[in-house]
Formats: C-alpha cells, structure tokens, sequence
C-alpha cells in the first residue's frame, strides 16, 4: 500500500470481511493482496469477490485470483469465471452476446455490476454461507485468531523482556562452554 498506516487500515478492513465471511483473515488478505497485484483496488472489491467465492464455491484467493486475471485480460483470460458459470451470468443478467465484444474497460464493469448486483445471484453470498455450519465454524475460527492476537500484544511488552532475558542466559552459557576444555577435562576424569 505504501505506508504502514494504509496497510493497517485495509488490513483491519480485511479482517471485518473475515470475521463477516466463511473466509479465513489470512485467506482474505491473500486474496487482497493478489487484487492489488493486478491492479484492482482490493478494498472497494474484497467483500465482492468474497460473494463471489461464496457463489462459486471456490476459496476468496482462487476467486481473487480469477478476477484479477479478469480484470488484467478480459473474458478470454477468464477460464475460471467461464467453467463455474459466471460468464454466462453477466452475460443473461446484462443482454450482452458476445463478451468478446466489449472493451477491456466495459468488461471490467459488466463483471463488477454482476457481482454487485443486489437482485442478482452473486451479491450476498457470503452472507448465506456464513449461516452454514462450515461458516459459523470459520467466523469462529476468526474470533479465536483475533483473540489470541490481542492477548498476544498485551503480553508483548512482558514477552519480550522473558526473551531477552532467556536469550542473555543462553547467549552467557554458549560463552561459558566456549572456554571450557572438554578435552583436559575428559583426560582428568578418566
């Protein structure tokens, strides 16, 4: 992103979409930083292209991934999009014939509309999802995930003083065997 601000910002932004979604926080930031990768703003599309994981039963990084290449080359780069459907979706749901068509640009909106389609089949999908049983089990996985990782940076200051110390005994101990004579030592005892 950047700066360590804005990257905390989407990263905090992710992690709504995760506690929201049967997508796990790391899944969801892959899959945001592969939107990036191909130059789609991933904070304006990650909860569509959740849906539209949901809705093709895909995980958010593959689905991230297959609009990206999308969003990069068009329909015809689109093999994902085409084998589960959703080529054909935007091409119903839009009375558009031949997506080969249309512009690299007017491609790239008629898949954002279909997926952000309030009437349509992909918009809302992660909100069925997360009723299942797999998606209950997955928010509670994230909630479980942020929990730890807030216990984890109130005992940070604490942790780290426990490993500094722990590292200077083990630090004076490599010093104390580095002088000692094992050999003079050995030959003594025997």
């Amino acid at each position: 992103t950047g700066s360590v601000e804005r990257g905390t910002d989407l990263f905090n932004k992710f992690n709504k979409i995760a506690a929201t979604t049967p997508f796990a926080v790391k899944n969801v930031v892959e899959a945001g930083a592969s939107l990036q990768a191909f130059g789609v703003n991933s904070e304006k599309t990650i909860k569509p292209v959740a849906d539209l994981a949901a809705f093709m039963g895909v995980d958010i990084v593959d689905a991230a991934q297959a609009m990206g290449r999308a969003f990069a080359g068009g329909a015809g780069a689109a093999d994902m999009l085409r084998d589960r459907g959703i080529l054909q979706l935007i091409k119903d749901a839009q009375g558009i014939e031949n997506l080969s068509d249309l512009t690299l640009p007017q491609f790239r909106k008629a898949l954002v509309d279909a997926m952000t389609d309030p009437d349509g089949k992909i918009a809302g999908a992660t909100d069925l999802l997360s009723q299942t049983w797999e998606g209950k089990l997955s928010n509670m996985g994230d909630a479980w995930d942020r929990l730890l990782a807030t216990a984890g940076d109130k005992m940070l200051p604490f942790a780290k003083k426990v490993v500094e110390k722990i590292t200077t005994a083990l630090e004076g101990g490599i010093g104390f065997l580095e002088k000692v004579d094992f050999k003079a030592t050995f030959d003594n005892i025997t």
